[in-house]
């Protein structure tokens, strides 16, 4: 990648969604959410809760029904508040928030187990650290600690300056405060920002709605883009990792080039003449 001093580049940070953008998961998510719920139920059992045979059901479903009331509202309904409203069902109205807590670990422990990168991800990481990028992940998630906890077992933490959750932030893209509060961690304007994920309408749209330019990646195409795509046109398509570091370059030297040329078609060669009796001192 052609070198371009921090200070003189037009792009400054960039913001990575996460799920099917810089991880995927090694196992089927069903799978892994059957074995999280039977995870988390032991937890709860082994604390003394008496819990109906079909309670690992009920978690899942209940994890279902927040996650469309989360994508419905664009708020996110967490995890640990979606345990304990579960439980008060069953006669625990005021749950301790570290058992929760405990119980909801444990629940997507089987999930940070089985993320693994996708290819050329780590490595285009490395390359944008050590070029003095600033680095951000940005993405919907019901547990912060869990995606944390990934971001740190898939050896991210190091190289990303920040890791942002709708949890934390409690709103979900598409709005788009998760990018608001990530740039104003580094005072990095919008247009000095790229974002890089794998959905139009949770990536794409509200990456370019905040001012910033996005590409999608599509290592694994989501479902949602092809109806979104009528809509929302990337700034770049890729489908393979090693194609950002490239286009990135492009986008500075196109960026350098305009800021030169930007005047060069807009001035006159030559100052207009004067008339004879021109006088500066008088009114025209």
């Amino acid at each position: 990648m052609t070198h371009i001093p921090h200070h003189e580049r037009s792009v400054q940070a960039i913001l990575f969604d996460f799920d099917e953008t810089l991880a995927t998961l090694a196992q089927p998510a069903a799978d892994l959410a059957v074995a999280g719920a039977n995870a988390a139920a032991a937890v709860l059992r082994g604390a003394g809760l008496d819990l109906p045979d079909d309670f690992e059901v009920q978690w899942l479903k209940a994890l279902e029904f927040a996650a469309s009331k989360s994508v419905q509202e664009q708020d996110e309904h967490t995890a640990d508040d979606t345990l304990a409203f579960l439980v008060q069902f069953y006669g625990y109205v005021a749950l301790d928030r570290k058992l929760v807590r405990q119980a909801v670990d444990a629940h997507f422990a089987p999930f940070i187990e089985a993320s693994i990168l996708l290819p050329g991800a780590h490595e285009t990481l490395t390359a944008l650290h050590a070029d003095g990028y600033y680095l951000g992940i940005v993405a919907n998630h019901n547990c912060d600690r869990a995606l944390q906890r990934t971001v740190r077992k898939l050896g991210l933490h190091d190289l990303v300056d920040v890791v942002l959750t709708s949890q934390t932030v409690e709103q979900r893209k598409p709005k788009t405060k998760l990018f608001e509060v990530a740039l104003s961690y580094w005072d990095v304007a919008p247009y000095q920002a790229v974002a890089v994920g794998d959905r139009l309408d949770e990536d794409v749209a509200p990456a370019q709605d905040f001012g910033l330019r996005a590409a999608l990646l599509t290592l694994h195409p989501h479902p949602s883009n092809q109806q979104a795509a009528r809509l929302v046109i990337p700034d770049a398509s890729l489908t393979a990792w090693d194609s950002f570091l490239p286009l990135l370059a492009r986008w500075q030297a196109e960026d350098a080039a305009g800021a030169d040329d930007f005047w060069a078609d807009r001035l006159p060669a030559a100052p207009p003449p004067l008339t004879p009796d021109f006088d500066p001192t008088t009114p025209a």
